[in-house]
């Protein structure tokens, strides 16, 4: 994805003076089996980047990842707007037992950097996600999402899920989101099952649409 740049929309009150986004890809959280009839996951690792916007036009962005029920982690690297970020979680060693180790992988081609790390973590693998919210606050178990930054759009190039493309669908995968202070995070519907645009919006849930990134690929010539 590209990171975004963050916008502090509506007016500033005791509880809202700064809104907050976050891209990211994670594995878990979501379901325990297949078809969702289950208590929810309780685990999640996942890392990303974080844009958050201030009352008065300040802004903020990070990277991170994170391991449930452990707190986010920043990582040690510099991002800012318009950056051209990928990142990886994939299971290297004991797959098939109940704690696994994981690498977890970040690079920004814009500034030239790569971030790497291995962790012992267990996770059932039951769910594989992309996604643009907002953040959560927790006191002990109840948590609050917070007021959502404006993001305008965003896509985000999933590539592969366990080695092959993903193919999501709208409809199966789609999840939008909503804030307390009724803003909205939007999917699209997926381009070849890979790709697809998250839309900001207010109170409204707009079609989004997906508009492909320009390449960065100007022209290239051949020999005769």
């Amino acid at each position: 994805w590209t990171i975004p740049a963050a916008t502090f929309t509506g007016t500033a009150s005791r509880t809202n003076t700064t809104q907050y986004s976050a891209t990211w890809v994670g594995i878990g959280g979501t379901c325990t089996d297949a078809a969702c009839s289950g208590a929810g996951d309780g685990t999640l690792i996942q890392l990303g980047t974080e844009q958050d916007a201030f009352h008065g036009g300040a802004t903020n962005y990070y990277a991170w990842y994170e391991m449930l029920p452990a707190d986010s982690v920043t990582i040690p690297k510099p991002v800012q707007p318009g950056d051209r970020i990928t990142a990886s979680l994939n299971c290297t060693a004991s797959c098939t037992a109940p704690t696994q180790s994981w690498t977890l992988s970040m690079t920004d081609f814009t500034q030239g950097w790569s971030w790497t790390q291995t962790f012992s973590y267990a996770s059932p693998m039951l769910s594989a996600e992309w996604i643009e919210e907002a953040t959560s606050t927790c006191s002990g178990s109840k948590c609050t999402v917070q007021p959502l930054a404006d993001f305008g759009t965003e896509t985000l190039s999933p590539g592969t899920a366990n080695g092959v493309n993903p193919f999501l669908s709208l409809d199966q995968n789609g999840i939008v989101m909503f804030d307390t202070s009724g803003q909205t995070a939007q999917p699209s519907a997926p381009v070849a099952g890979n790709e697809f645009a998250s839309c900001w919006g207010q109170t409204s849930l707009a079609p989004c649409s997906f508009a492909a990134p320009a390449s960065p690929l100007v022209a290239a010539v051949l020999p005769s």
